[in-house]
């Protein structure tokens, strides 16, 4: 007999003989008697419920994994699986060796050397089955390094299907969530990142907009409506100062790429240094310090925006120059006493753009050191470039025949641009954007100049041109001289007076489904809206007296027919 059943015989006979007692005892109709009995009663149940608790609690204990070998009066035995693990007996290496050594000796496990080896942080793994039959297996368990020191964890595999890793140099990580395998291939990588530069510069691109009005009047003329006009003023007052193109952004999406790994920053990162800003020399000069032995770079556009006056480069090696060679795009964005040395200009063999934008220091003679190298020139921007006269212009139409767009604009010392550039531009290259804001040129010039170049001319920018009169612009359009113009800027022309020519022009346009946009000032605007409206009477009558005469008329043929 057990203590189980011990315990419970001798504690059924204590409870019956209580109970018969009580049984026993004889009633009363006292009312304390009968409060004395309950009481007992409830302490006597009382006590009976806390004693199934503790046998109840007992039982448990009895029936649990470490007591099962006891009930049959049997010694307490481990599982076979506990047994084989603590009958071996690890060995410790006589000599030192690294931590991961260390586990692998006393552990017992070697690394098969036919199979690669992978490291893999999934977790998912297969369930130990028969857990209730073997309650004694020891979890199995993987080694990580924490601050130095080797601990071994549980994880969920089975122990013998785990090894113990000797050389962690072997070792490939493989990660849960991958990238799909397209995306390690370099050659398919470069089209991806070389489609999103190219889809940033197409955002980037500065596409031209209509001047905000001068006035609620100008606006009212211009668009011819109430709302329309409060709407544009409205805009136009309350406009915010827009983003420059040249402030690039940090967080953009060439800037994520660098972060996705090592092979997206290899690929992403000469798309970066194609296209460098900078606000100061001394960062140029660093940069070049840095990365031309390293990254190699072939920058296509560079930027350098508001340098301070006394800033100035001074890297000026043969290694500077060769970073240079393939550069396109060169914006130099108001800065008024820095200018690249002119030297470095005959490595620029594949330069197309320049602006020069600002600038105090540029003059005729750097740009007649200059242009003999720039054969491959497209655009060149250099307004309010005031020290510029027609000498260097000149210097730039013989030497630049590719020369597609130009602009000369200025609000000081206009007087320096005359004639004779406007001539030479429209005989010796085909330019198609021509801006002239500013300058003293004539009727005379405009006329030559139409005569050479007037078919390719898309665009013509002569704001501010006081010589200019109405025996120019207005007979030239009229007389089609411009047939391809689309954009024409004639704001603040003061000896402009008959506009009769360029309504008609601008009607014949709109009669052809052809863009053609006018900017002019208000007092222009206003002389363009009369004559277009006496127009339409004029031809209203027109047609109404030619109807007239069609119904009123007789035709003696059919008359006599009839």
């Amino acid at each position: 007999m057990n203590f189980k059943q011990t315990f419970t015989n001798i504690y059924n006979n204590n409870y019956n003989k209580i109970k018969r007692s009580f049984d026993n005892e004889p009633k009363s109709n006292d009312c304390s008697i009968v409060n004395t009995s309950n009481d007992e009663n409830e302490s006597l149940k009382r006590r009976h419920r806390q004693q199934e608790h503790i046998t109840l609690r007992r039982q448990r204990r009895s029936s649990s994994p470490t007591r099962r070998n006891r009930q049959n009066n049997s010694p307490f035995q481990f599982s076979n699986e506990l047994k084989s693990m603590l009958n071996s007996k690890p060995t410790l290496p006589p000599s030192p060796c690294s931590s991961s050594e260390c586990l692998s000796s006393i552990c017992g496990a070697t690394t098969p050397s036919k199979k690669s080896i992978v490291l893999s942080i999934d977790t998912t793994a297969d369930i130990v089955e028969n857990i209730d039959n073997n309650p004694f297996i020891t979890p199995p368990s993987s080694a990580i390094k924490i601050n130095n020191h080797v601990v071994l964890t549980p994880v969920e595999t089975p122990f013998q299907n785990r090894i113990l890793i000797k050389n962690f140099q072997s070792l490939n990580i493989r990660n849960k969530h991958v990238c799909h395998p397209i995306f390690e291939v370099p050659e398919i990588l470069n089209n991806i990142i070389g489609f999103l530069v190219a889809s940033e510069d197409s955002n980037l691109e500065k596409r031209y907009k209509q001047r905000p009005p001068e006035s609620y009047k100008h606006a009212l003329l211009i668009y011819k409506d109430e709302l329309k006009a409060k709407e544009v003023w409205s805009q136009a007052n309350n406009q915010k100062k827009e983003t420059p193109f040249y402030n690039y952004n940090k967080n953009g999406t060439l800037f994520n790429c660098l972060m996705v790994n090592k092979l997206w920053f290899q690929v992403t990162l000469p798309y970066l240094l194609k296209n460098l800003i900078f606000q100061d020399a001394f960062k140029f000069n660093k940069f070049i310090a840095t990365f031309i032995d390293t990254a190699n770079p072939k920058i296509e556009k560079l930027l350098f925006n508001r340098v301070q006056p006394t800033e100035a480069i001074i890297n000026t090696g043969s290694k500077t120059i060769h970073c240079l060679n393939a550069l396109v795009d060169l914006k130099i964005h108001i800065c008024p006493k820095f200018i690249l040395p002119a030297n470095w200009f005959s490595s620029f063999t594949n330069l197309q753009n320049i602006s020069i934008t600002g600038n105090k220091v540029i003059n005729d003679n750097y740009l007649i050191k200059v242009s003999p190298f720039l054969k491959n020139l497209v655009s060149l921007d250099l307004r309010a470039c005031e020290n510029i006269t027609d000498v260097g212009v000149v210097a730039i139409a013989l030497n630049c025949k590719k020369l597609n767009s130009i602009n000369l604009g200025r609000h000081q010392n206009g007087e320096k641009i005359t004639d004779i550039s406007l001539v030479a531009l429209g005989k010796f290259t085909q330019v198609e954007t021509v801006g002239f804001a500013g300058s003293a040129i004539t009727d005379n010039g405009m006329w030559e100049f139409a005569k050479w170049n007037g078919d390719n001319v898309k665009r013509l920018s002569l704001n501010n041109c006081k010589q200019l009169t109405d025996f120019s612009i207005p007979y030239l359009l009229g007389f089609n001289y411009f047939p391809s113009l689309s954009v024409l800027e004639i704001r603040y022309l003061d000896n402009l007076k008959d506009v009769k020519f360029i309504v008609k022009f601008k009607l014949w346009k709109r009669s052809q489904k052809l863009p053609l946009l006018i900017e002019s000032c208000e007092r222009i605007t206003e002389l363009m809206n009369k004559e277009e409206r006496h127009l339409q009477r004029y031809n209203t009558r027109l047609s109404l007296m030619e109807m007239t005469t069609w119904v009123n008329e007789t035709d003696s043929d059919d008359y006599t027919r009839l």
